[in-house]
């Protein structure tokens, strides 16, 4: 007779085998449908790992040199000469310096400068990373000397020096003739530190909404634009309490018409829902770009421009859609009728009498970007905003002007030793294998 316990021993052996094998499908199967279809990051967290850089490490690294040298007697000569170089950078930038002036800065001395600074880096990386659980103080009015400091003191903290950097920043890089080429994540970076409703210039709130849109629409971050272009949408205007704080920067702000502040307002307004569509339609969506750049022409006809740029957004607007592609065109015959006529008519022209697929290819080469901040930031740099001669303000502009030159270094200073890093990582790669 055959032992049963044997052949139930080999049964529940076969059961066994078939249960492990049955687990191991639904685990590979598992595994393999969270490989193929991952959830994909979100804003936030895609612009927390790009600001994770070398750049913003650097750039924090000589913020925290200035804001405390320490005891390295190199870090503590940098912090000396960067202060030089931020209270001059004005004239350095204009060609006013005498040859043997103290802000004159050779190569040389921009690497010296970086290699002291290179020694604040994984500071400026914590930093980064909101690991050090505190933001750094003010470091502008350190640079102002004992007087302007004082000046400040009662009216100044941290995220006002971030709303300020930023703002200073944007402007800087968007300058009509001589923008300064701050790096991206930099200015990503003060961005996301500038808080309105934590500033001291609360009333100002439409303005950084409006420019904090404008910006992570520049670098592709879309959603985060959106969120920024409603808050300067919603936000409303109080023409008293803007004077009133603008007053302590721009004494000329007391001026200002309750109707100019209203019109800049629309303005920033404009640059938040032109940041947003530029975003749509660099990605080749033009259809959800499209009540975005509704919204932008609207704001900026509330400003009071009469512009043929305006003129050519409206019309490469209603050539967008089939129900108004004719009053697109018949607006485009009048700007064909204009002197001067706007740039760029004859790509328009071909946009208006495209099908829907090749649209997208004709809009990407109209230069819409440069058009929708020509608009938008028009009527503010008209006013006398944009004449402010504060040495907050031009220290701020030093500051970021230091850093931008400084931060050509980092691939000269860094580069050798991430080079080193990638070595040792490929090395060791090869011996585990």
């Amino acid at each position: 007779m055959p032992d049963k316990t044997l052949a139930g021993g080999k049964q529940m052996n076969l059961i066994r085998h078939w249960a492990l094998g049955l687990m191991s499908l639904c685990l590979l199967g598992s595994l393999s449908c969270r490989c193929s279809d991952p959830t994909p990051p979100t804003d936030e967290q895609r612009l927390t790992q790009r600001l994770d850089c070398s750049q913003v490490h650097f750039y924090l690294a000589i913020k925290s040199a200035l804001a405390d040298a320490g005891t390295d007697p190199s870090v503590q000569a940098s912090r000396k000469r960067l202060a030089e170089l931020v209270q001059t950078w004005d004239q350095v930038k204009t060609g006013e310096t005498e040859e043997d002036s103290a802000s004159e800065i050779s190569l040389t001395e921009v690497l010296q400068l970086g290699r002291a600074v290179w020694k604040l880096k994984k500071v400026g990386a914590r930093l980064a990373r909101g690991e050090m659980g505190q933001d750094l103080p003010p470091v502008l009015p350190g640079l102002l000397g004992e007087g302007g400091a004082a000046a400040v003191s009662a009216w100044y903290d941290a995220p006002t020096e971030h709303a300020l950097l930023f703002t200073v920043m944007s402007v800087l890089k968007a300058h009509p003739k001589a923008p300064l080429p701050i790096t991206d994540e930099i200015l990503l970076y003060e961005a996301m530190q500038c808080e309105p409703a934590k500033t001291k210039f609360p009333s100002l709130a439409v303005a950084l909404h409006g420019l904090k849109a404008w910006q992570y629409g520049m670098n592709d971050f879309c959603d985060l634009a959106a969120k920024e272009a409603a808050a300067a949408q919603q936000t409303l205007v109080d023409p008293v309490a803007v004077r009133g704080e603008l007053t302590r920067l721009i004494p000329a702000a007391e001026r200002i018409q309750d109707a100019d502040l209203q019109a800049m307002a629309s303005g920033f307004r404009a640059a938040g829902h032109g940041g947003v569509a530029l975003c749509h339609l660099s990605r080749g969506d033009d259809g959800a770009a499209r009540p975005s750049i509704k919204r932008f022409i609207d704001e900026t006809k509330k400003t009071g421009l009469v512009d043929a740029e305006l003129d050519f957004l409206q019309a490469f607007y209603d050539c967008g859609d089939k129900s108004s592609v004719e009053a697109g065109k018949a607006l485009l015959t009048q700007l064909e009728q204009r002197d001067p006529k706007p740039d760029g008519l004859a790509l328009l022209a071909q946009y208006c009498s495209a099908t829907d697929e090749s649209r997208s290819g004709l809009a990407r080469k109209l230069n819409l970007t440069a058009r929708m901040l020509k608009l938008s930031l028009k009527k503010s740099s008209e006013s006398e905003l944009a004449q402010s001669d504060h040495e907050l303000i031009k220290t701020a502009a030093g500051f970021a002007g230091v850093c931008e030159k400084l931060a050509g270094t980092v691939d000269t200073i860094g580069g050798a030793a991430d080079s080193a890093k990638s070595a040792v990582k490929g090395l060791f790669k090869k011996i585990t294998e």
